[in-house]
């Protein structure tokens, strides 16, 4: 059984960017819909981003379940081409995942191998937080498909506590997608995909409990 390649530290930094953001030699990319998304460029030249928002109405537990339910994310977000857990591969926490997402055309899609690990951060000063962190993984028993781009550089944080509001939210995403991608994209994605896909992920919080009800094992 393998090991997690997150320990307690990686969760308390994450869960305290709610608190104290973290953005030394990050910008502000864009301030939309709500939300504040702060960019820093890698000396590859790419980018990361960390994203600061409110989901409004929403139970932090609520929020988590939706994000990590990969059966149920294949139902609502529109970008998903395929999304499954691995279940040969066994880890002491959390689970390792396949992902496939959708490109426009004429660019192939990008599929992703990663573990995903979530855990409930508890403060003395504050509610719990609620964390999920999710990093590229390297499985010889899933190698990359033909005419589909393996994204073997990846890391993805959120970071969700309960507020007056409903779920105060924080998000940290880093990828290499590869390939020759016009920069017009990618700013049109963080810009404009990012908040629509935020959108989204809240009217899905708001159908889960049909879903679930519907779907139950």
């Amino acid at each position: 059984m393998a090991s997690s390649p997150f320990d307690v530290e990686d969760f308390r930094r994450a869960a305290l960017e709610l608190d104290e953001p973290q953005l030394d030699g990050y910008d502000l990319f864009c301030d939309t819909s709500g939300l504040k998304i702060f960019r820093h460029r890698r000396e590859s030249g790419l980018h990361e981003y960390k994203i600061y928002g409110v989901l409004n109405g929403l139970e932090p537990e609520r929020v988590v379940r939706v994000y990590c339910d990969y059966k149920y994310r294949a139902e609502w977000d529109s970008y998903v081409a395929e999304l499954k857990e691995l279940r040969e591969v066994e880890f002491n926490r959390g689970k390792a995942i396949y992902w496939c997402v959708k490109y426009p055309f004429p660019m192939s899609n990008r599929d992703y191998v990663f573990f995903r690990e979530t855990r409930e951060i508890q403060s003395e000063t504050t509610s719990t937080t609620h964390v999920a962190l999710s990093k590229d993984l390297t499985l010889a028993a899933y190698p990359p498909k033909s005419k589909i781009v393996r994204v073997d550089d990846f890391y993805q944080a959120i970071s969700v506590r309960k507020d007056d509001q409903g779920s105060k939210v924080f998000m940290h995403y880093y990828d290499n997608p590869k390939g020759s991608i016009p920069t017009w994209l990618i700013n049109w994605v963080v810009k404009t995909a990012a908040p629509s896909w935020l959108k989204t992920l809240e009217n899905a919080c708001i159908k889960y409990e049909s879903y679930s009800q519907k779907n139950t094992d």
